[in-house]
């Protein structure tokens, strides 16, 4: 226990602090008028942050390429279904909502794919998450008036417990946390900077010369908070670091709320409490 300790509190840490800057890069994504070409500048960003992991650090075990092939394939999924989620829904709705019914969907997976068996303080920290999901399902108009603002977010939720599955699992084969997440960040880049290459070249470059260092910036910012998330899952349980990552909800519905000038009513307020209260008591267990 005595040893466990120490690296349980680390996790703790990055964890936490990878929440703050999840929310931050989310925010900057659904307040830019071309959320794809931002999307796009963000991921350029990020690859270039994880280029020299990728050549400097020790070599990843081949055992992991399936794991990296697969987390990106579904990272494309969540790219759109993400874009979408910010173009039907606030973020102070859709964000909770995404982020809030990823450990779910991680606490029901992990036992399976990750051999990481749930408690009691665990399932009750389901309960509460899950608790939250269904308030912000009748947030704002209710399911049926506004379906896809509740069905998007939720698919965008299921895509971040896909590739959080696969990135736990191929980071603690990879023999290299930091080579995998370098190798990561280079290779996920790629689809969605190619897509938009290929359908608006020069807007795409236009867009990088007069804003390179936001590129830059939010790259770097998508990179440490997903980063920290990876390397906390190389010696924590996914199910307790998703969870506590999650708790970022609060945050971004107060930015959704404070500077893009997002109804933030008592509804949403319980509901995102009800989530970062599930995600504490997850980690409790």
């Amino acid at each position: 226990m005595g040893e466990g300790l120490p690296l349980d509190l680390i996790a703790t840490v990055l964890a936490l602090v990878a929440a703050v800057l999840h929310a931050s890069w989310n925010a900057a994504i659904k307040v830019r008028g071309d959320r794809l070409m931002a999307m796009a500048m963000l991921c350029a960003g990020s690859a270039l942050c994880g280029l020299p992991f990728a050549l400097l650090a020790d070599p990843i075990d081949p055992a992991c390429f399936p794991y990296l092939a697969g987390t990106i394939a579904v990272h494309c999924l969540y790219y759109v279904f993400l874009l979408e989620s910010y173009r039907v829904a606030d973020l102070s709705h859709a964000y909770p909502l995404a982020r809030g019914s990823a450990p779910l969907w991680v606490a029901m997976t992990a036992p399976l794919f990750l051999g990481e068996n749930l408690t009691l303080y665990e399932a009750a920290g389901i309960g509460l998450v899950s608790a939250g999901i269904l308030s912000l399902v009748h947030a704002g108009g209710g399911l049926f008036r506004n379906w896809r603002g509740v069905a998007f977010p939720l698919l965008t939720g299921v895509t971040i417990a896909v590739y959080s599955t696969f990135d736990a699992r191929g980071v603690r084969v990879s023999d290299s946390p930091l080579g995998y997440i370098g190798w990561l960040f280079l290779l996920d880049g790629f689809p969605i900077v190619a897509y938009v290459l290929i359908r608006k070249p020069m807007a795409l470059k236009a867009a990088w010369r007069e804003n390179a260092r936001i590129g830059v910036v939010g790259g770097f910012v998508s990179f440490l908070g997903y980063g920290l998330v990876v390397l906390a899952m190389s010696f924590s349980q996914a199910t307790h670091v998703v969870a506590l990552r999650e708790t970022s909800v609060i945050i971004a519905a107060g930015i959704g709320a404070w500077m893009l000038g997002e109804p933030f009513g008592p509804r949403r307020i319980l509901a995102a409490a009800l989530v970062a209260a599930g995600a504490i008591v997850l980690k409790l267990g």
